[in-house]
């Protein structure tokens, strides 16, 4: 290091002589070249002053010659032959003027003459010289007699020249002296400059000689500086509290410091120029290690190098293995490759997340546990729901006393509500659980939103109210989503609605949104509304409004925070206007689903207020059901209600008693109970589903507590027809009978005209006055479809419209128990497109003439009613 030094200090000295002595004959060279150039351009301005003297010398000589020749110029000759002397006058005539154009030439065409050229004054003398020459070279050129005849013009014309010549020559010879100067001027201006520049060069070079000697210093002070820093690396890999490992190329280990002494047992000076695999990797890895050098070394292969965080197991000096997470990288100095590795041990971590694990576990158990309870909670409060209710149903249907009558409606009104509370909580829980599954269907709103209308209009006019449908606008009713969420969503919002409004009005509507896929649906009401401090929270859990004037009213605080899910669950918004003593508008927006929208009737949801049959009315008294119920409260409850309405049912307390008795007899409906001891509802549905079984095509109901959707969806797969929750009523049940009776039974009797019970059940359920308003919406509803679908008829034809509407009169008429009316709109809905308009209106005037008969029989059946109260 000393001789390098050395050695350098010397060259530093040496350098800025050598360049002062380069700049001292630079210097020297630039002189020398101004003055050879000052001689080179004597030379050159000599030469062309001589050329310009020669071309008036020239010009003289060619005139003598020209005069000559003129003198003796024969008048006549004969031609081709001149005379000696003539001939040679003029040869010498022609030579003079040949070394005459030859200096015009020159002058007008030589680079040396080219400044003279630019002079202004000359160029239009030297032109005219040119042009001169140019002519008299074509007369030179001619026939001897041609020029013995010009020889007196061309004589006149050549004498001419003189002042020009003249002109030329001693004009030209001041411009180039002239020129000639500046020239030699910038040529000595620019070798001085060229001097200049190298002796600043110079200088310069020296300058930097300095800087580097600067540099130099500064080096030795950084390579000190970089000494001291690595010292104090050195302290801080020393002293560091995370392990670190250095290895060479090899995997030898070059570094270890304390923390790694500490984390595996090893001092310092046992693990130094120790190989890494061998020291601390467990046995069962090493041949990994090794493979991973060895790739890395052949092809590169980084695995975990650069990368942080992997987790590996290390081995420790007593034997013992370590979770540990490491971040290995690699550099390369003098001595070839290294590998740094930062090592922390895992240990509490692990602890920690195997914690974690645990609580996650016990969370999952909490959640299993959680959906045990709502079971538990759907089925052991629906079931003794079923028997409270269907016993309410019963005893109404004995005629009791007007006192006995409103205690039976408090009964009821409470059963329903707790009923709904239920359903609130399951709903609550379910979205909670991220169980909303959203099924689009194809959805005929217009009818939707009528039948919703007529469902919740005997609890509106229990408060005075009543539910309109807003103009309509949509182009196309038919739309896709989920008709079971959307219902729900409208029955909590009309609930809400009907809750608070007294004597007032509720709208229900529905439009599309500025052309796009989003369909809006409001409720509004007129009622007492809602403070604007709480709007912000009304759709929160178990919120219920503190405005006085609401205590009349009850509920769980649950239904808007079910809307706001069920929305959020179909990619919807929610939003709420009110106003204190004005009423609400609720407004959801939901998108509406991909699926294809076609015109086939049978898969469109018109309607889900009650179901359709599929057949004919069964007529009740000849079908035999099959009931299969482990509570013996509700079997016989339901065994009574479907008795009263004239069918013969024979009930079991479990599945095993349910075969055996398929065994015995056959059976046109099966209901059975989900979880029943011994042999439950699911296995028993798949033996009587086994394929060449007498009942194997039997329709099958479930008749269950477990009111979740995914129970509803699971029973479904099993092979069930139905799913009916408990608490079942007696017109659903009487209406899923209905539904699911097969076509051509040994009991198919011919359709009564009007089942008196259903306008008895209403008088006993609403009152003679409420009844009677149903009666009369009944009637204009029928009357009203009937005139409207002659009208389409003649209009459009059997259409999508003219199938809808006599749908919806199925179902309607289904209802009031029209059961021979229901069996007319039957065969108008299933009308063939084709069919001929007489046959069509032939039909309608039967549904006429029925319905005619229907209203008649109802009037009287409800005066009946009416007097027995």
């Amino acid at each position: 290091m000393a001789n390098m030094n050395s050695r350098t200090s010397w060259f530093t000295l040496a350098l800025p002589v050598l360049i002062a002595f380069t700049a001292w004959a630079g210097l020297t060279s630039g002189l020398d070249a101004v003055r050879q150039a000052n001689e080179l351009e004597r030379a050159t301005s000599d030469n062309i002053p001589w050329n310009l003297s020669q071309l008036e010398v020239e010009y003289l000589r060619y005139l003598v010659a020209l005069d000559t020749y003129a003198m003796h110029a024969p008048t006549r000759s004969v031609p081709g032959i001149p005379g000696n002397e003539t001939a040679e006058r003029l040869a010498e005539m022609r030579l003079r003027f040949d070394i005459f154009y030859s200096r015009i030439a020159t002058i007008t065409e030589s680079p040396l003459f080219g400044p003279m050229r630019e002079y202004e004054q000359l160029a239009n003398e030297l032109e005219a010289l040119a042009t001169f020459a140019d002519l008299t070279a074509e007369v030179m050129d001619s026939a001897p007699e041609t020029i013995a005849a010009d020889a007196r013009s061309l004589e006149v014309i050549s004498h001419a020249q003189g002042e020009t010549v003249r002109e030329i020559a001693t004009t030209g010879v001041a411009v180039l002296a002239e020129q000639s100067s500046a020239r030699r001027l910038d040529m000595r201006e620019s070798l001085w400059q060229m001097a200049l520049a190298t002796l600043t060069s110079s200088l310069l070079l020296l300058l930097s000689v300095v800087r580097i000697w600067k540099t130099q210093i500064r080096a030795r002070a950084d390579a000190d500086m970089k000494h001291g820093i690595a010292k104090r690396l050195q302290a801080i890999i020393s002293t560091s509290p995370v392990p670190i490992i250095i290895a060479d190329e090899n995997m030898k280990i070059v570094e270890f410091n304390q923390a790694s002494e500490q984390v595996f047992g090893y001092t310092r000076a046992e693990a130094l120029a120790n190989d890494v695999g061998t020291l601390l990797v467990p046995p069962d890895l090493r041949d990994r290690h090794y493979a991973g050098v060895r790739r890395h070394k052949s092809t590169g292969d980084k695995t975990i190098i650069g990368k942080s965080g992997v987790k590996i197991r290390a081995l420790r000096s007593d034997g013992s293995e370590i979770p540990a997470e490491i971040a290995l990288s690699e550099g390369k100095d003098s001595s070839g490759k290294f590998y740094v590795a930062f090592l922390r041990d895992i240990s509490a971590q692990e602890e920690h997340e195997q914690e974690l694990r645990e609580a996650r576990d016990s969370a999952l158990a909490g959640e299993k546990a959680k959906e045990r309870i709502l079971a538990v909670v759907s089925h052991e409060m629906r079931t003794p729901l079923q028997g409270i209710m269907g016993a309410l149903e019963l005893i109404q249907s004995k005629r009791p006393t007007k006192w006995q009558k409103s205690y039976l409606d408090i009964l009821e009104r409470s059963s329903r509500r707790l009923l709904r509370h239920i359903d609130d909580l399951l709903s609550v829980a379910r979205s909670d659980q991220s169980q909303i599954a959203i099924e689009p269907r194809k959805v005929d709103l217009r009818a939707m939103l009528g039948d919703l209308r007529r469902g919740h209009l005997p609890a509106a006019a229990e408060n005075g109210n009543d539910i309109v449908i807003a103009n309509w606008t949509l182009e196309d009713p038919v739309i896709a989503t989920d008709p079971i969420r959307l219902t729900q969503i409208f029955d909590n919002l009309i609930s809400n609605a009907i809750k608070f409004t007294s004597n007032g009005r509720i709208e229900l509507g529905c439009c599309r949104v500025d052309r796009t896929e989003m369909i809006e649906f409001w409720v509004t009401d007129n009622g007492i509304g809602i403070a604007s401090d709480e709007l912000p929270h009304i759709f929160t859990d178990f919120y219920t409004t503190r405005s006085p004037n609401t205590r009349t009213t009850d509920g769980t605080g649950l239904g808007l925070a079910i809307v706001k899910r069920l929305v959020q669950a179909m990619d919807g918004e929610v939003f709420v206007e009110s106003r204190v003593g004005r009423g609400s508008t609720f407004r959801f927006r939901v998108p509406t689903a991909e699926i294809a929208i076609d015109a086939e009737r049978q898969d469109t949801v018109p309607a889900l207020a009650s179901p359709t049959p599929m057949t004919d009315d069964t007529g009740g008294a000849q079908l035999r059901v099959l009931l299969a119920e482990d509570n013996d409260i509700s079997r016989e409850i339901i065994s009574q209600i479907l008795r009263n309405a004239g069918f013969d049912v024979h009930g079991v307390c479990d599945g095993e008693e349910a075969l055996r008795a398929l065994e015995l007899g056959s059976y046109d409906i099966i209901f059975l109970d989900i979880s029943m001891p011994r042999m439950d509802g699911l296995e028993t549905l798949r033996r009587i589903r086994t394929p060449g079984a007498s009942h194997a095509d039997v329709p099958a109901l479930a008749l269950t507590a477990h009111a979740q959707e995914q129970d509803r969806q699971r029973f479904l797969r099993a092979g069930f027809n139905a799913v009916l929750p408990k608490p079942a009523s007696r017109a659903q049940l009487l209406a899923t009978i209905r539904e699911f009776s097969r076509p051509g039974s040994r009991s198919q009797p011919s359709p009564a005209d009007f089942d008196g019970s259903y306008i008895a059940e209403m008088v006993d359920t609403f009152g003679s006055d409420k009844t009677e308003v149903m009666v009369d919406r009944f009637e204009k509803d029928v009357t009203g479809t009937l005139a409207r679908l002659a009208e389409i008829l003649q209009e459009k034809g059997v259409c999508e419209e003219f199938t809808r509407l006599s749908h919806q009169m199925c179902g309607l008429t289904a209802l009031f128990g029209a059961n021979q009316l229901e069996h007319q709109f039957r065969r108008l809905e299933q009308v063939d497109p084709n069919a001929h308009a007489s046959d069509v209106t032939a039909i309608i005037q039967s549904a006429r003439d029925e319905a005619g008969r229907v209203l008649a029989s109802m009037s009287a059946q409800r005066s009946s009613a009416s007097r027995s109260l």
